[in-house]
């Protein structure tokens, strides 16, 4: 069966401390059996734009296999912002953007947060928004004001709340058919509930850590999905929602 990583990383964070090779990921991926990675720098990396182009470079060179999520501070120039971001999508071929409003301090309903949503639906691309660890500015609600302005732009709650706020997200996702949950660190509790309520269509699988691929790949696998919704979470959705040329098998 066909598994799609929705949110991995690659480069280095140096709010973290942390580094990750492109080896390495292809090494955990093999391991795992994960045959696509939607791959997006760390938050944390000194430079965002030669992160972008190290993806990109990763991407031709792994054709098929790994597809790029762009990631930028948007506290810089609007413009700037703007042309690295088109860049990432028309010319590199990325498929989504990245709103993470702990590491880049993106406070709701600012200027900041309000050019990433506004460059995402310009550009015709869904935003997947990091959820957790900050009630105030990363709790799953942050992205209502933008799933009710942009009704047609796809919205991806990564974490899904971050086990936490996951009955948040799981309830956001419920009152916007716009927005969808990525599930990395949800428990499987949480995760069942989701599945039951949302239905699987709105649920893609990502492990956002090479040490967590085997965990959340057997928390997929303890549950009572029937085949038709393993192949929905592992592959379809995010085929579907990222526009990815493959087919599912």
């Amino acid at each position: 069966m066909l598994i799609i990583d929705t949110h991995v990383h690659v480069g280095e964070d140096r709010i973290l401390n942390i580094a990750q090779s492109e080896d390495e990921l292809i090494r955990a991926m093999d391991a795992n059996q994960i045959d696509v990675a939607i791959v997006q720098p760390f938050p944390g990396d000194p430079n965002l734009p030669r992160a972008h182009d190290r993806i990109a470079a990763m991407a031709q060179k792994q054709s098929g296999r790994i597809w790029g999520l762009a990631s930028l501070n948007p506290h810089m120039d609007p413009d700037e912002y703007q042309r690295e971001m088109e860049r990432c999508i028309k010319d590199l071929g990325f498929v989504a953007l990245k709103c993470h409003p702990v590491a880049h301090v993106v406070m709701p309903l600012t200027a900041a947060s309000d050019l990433i949503y506004t460059t995402a639906h310009s550009l015709g691309v869904p935003v997947m928004v990091h959820t957790g660890m900050s009630i105030n500015a990363a709790g799953p609600a942050v992205v209502i004001p933008y799933a009710l302005r942009y009704p047609d732009l796809p919205i991806v709650i990564a974490h899904s709340g971050f086990a936490l706020q996951a009955f948040d997200a799981m309830a956001v996702a419920m009152a916007f058919k716009n927005v969808w949950l990525e599930t990395s660190w949800t428990p499987v509790t949480s995760l069942r509930r989701m599945i039951k309520t949302l239905g699987s269509e709105r649920i893609m699988f990502g492990t956002d850590s090479i040490l967590n691929m085997p965990v959340e790949i057997t928390r997929y696998c303890s549950l009572d999905l029937d085949e038709k919704e393993l192949r929905q979470v592992f592959h379809q959705t995010a085929i579907d929602l990222f526009k990815l040329p493959l087919t599912g098998a």
